[in-house]
């Protein structure tokens, strides 16, 4: 790392290699810390795991994704740790350790992207990148009081990021305020093509019990009643007719399978040890190579196929809008305020 100091345990200790970056720019003035996922030149891609480090060696170029920063301004100043292999949600690496949730000491960060998370909160940084394939951006941002969203699958190039499981892996980032990850995201996610209006509002009654809690559920109720004053109301939807616990299997299934398709021939070459996890080198994460894996993967398409139905409607919000136009709409209009749930602190948006 590039830091002289790292309290908070946020840093893979790499040797310092200075990383070039734009003079002047939307980023200029800001720093940047980098998941251990993501290739920057000079430096390994140790995933979690020091033989994976070892086996590495320096990367001779940057992923896309970490040069866009860069070419805007932003100052590199080290590389973060991650769950081994990016395959926990809780910040705990049985080889590295785990991060200090500096808003929670003594309480876990969250992960995957626990030294992406832990570095922001601690003023180390002021973006830092991480991913989110199940959460890993979603939850270490909550339990750390940060603004952290997935964007779209496949909206953010991730050439150059070591996988977890393709079909689900996105790029994500973190920030302590909104005008930062603004300026990101106006970097990150290209414009729409065609700007669609907003017309009218869609609930998802079902995605909306599962995910908030009591304090975010008034915040919500909040919104719409005033939303419903100046938008057509269309009514409510149910997403998971079946419900949403029949989806989860199905994802921590093929996640497995994924994450075994790309990974499992180097562990079995190369022999690793391995945190619980991850399982063993002979036999991988639970389900990985299982028999029954494989014919669940029409079933993930087809409750792929239910929300892109529900989404190529006519414009209408369902559950979320474009995150850029949702970053500029709530902060215009005011809509959003901070709420205490628990031990948690976090921004909650119309998200």
């Amino acid at each position: 790392m590039l830091l002289r100091n790292d309290p908070v345990g946020a840093f893979v200790d790499y040797p310092p290699i200075p990383i070039v970056s734009a003079e002047s720019g939307p980023l200029a003035g800001l720093t940047l810390a980098v998941k251990d996922l993501y290739d920057v030149a000079g430096y390994p891609t140790g995933g979690g795991h020091p033989l994976r480090r070892d086996w590495s060696g320096g990367k001779p170029d940057t992923a896309p994704v970490v040069q866009t920063l860069l070419d805007a301004g932003a100052r590199f100043i080290g590389k973060t740790h991650t769950d081994e292999f990016a395959y926990s949600m809780n910040g705990e690496n049985p080889h590295y350790g785990t991060p200090v949730n500096p808003r929670a000491p003594g309480r876990i960060p969250g992960g995957s992207s626990s030294g992406s998370v832990a570095a922001v909160a601690a003023g180390l940084a002021d973006i830092a990148l991480g991913t989110d394939t199940g959460g890993s951006i979603r939850l270490p941002a909550s339990y750390c009081g940060l603004i952290g969203l997935r964007p779209t699958h496949g909206r953010i190039d991730t050439v150059g990021l070591q996988p977890l499981a393709r079909s689900f892996d996105t790029v994500g980032w973190f920030a302590r305020d909104v005008d930062v990850y603004e300026a990101v995201a106006r970097l990150l996610l290209p414009e729409d093509t065609i700007p669609p209006p907003i017309t009218r509002l869609v609930v998802a009654t079902d995605i909306a019990s599962y995910v908030l809690g009591y304090a975010e559920r008034r915040v919500f109720e909040d919104v719409l009643e005033r939303l419903f004053r100046i938008i057509d109301i269309a009514g409510e939807v149910r997403v998971a007719p079946d419900g949403f616990d029949a989806w989860r299997p199905i994802f921590r299934a093929v996640q497995a399978y994924e994450a075994w398709a790309d990974h499992g021939a180097w562990i079995t070459e190369h022999r690793p040890v391995l945190g619980e996890g991850c399982g063993s080198a002979s036999t991988g994460p639970r389900g990985c190579r299982s028999p029954t894996t494989k014919p669940l993967l029409p079933r993930k398409r087809s409750y792929g196929n239910t929300c892109r139905h529900w989404l190529a409607q006519e414009p209408h919000w369902f559950s979320r809008p474009p995150l850029r136009s949702l970053c500029r709409w709530v902060w215009r209009e005011r809509l959003w305020r901070p709420i205490a749930a628990g031990r948690f602190r976090c921004f909650v948006r119309l998200d």
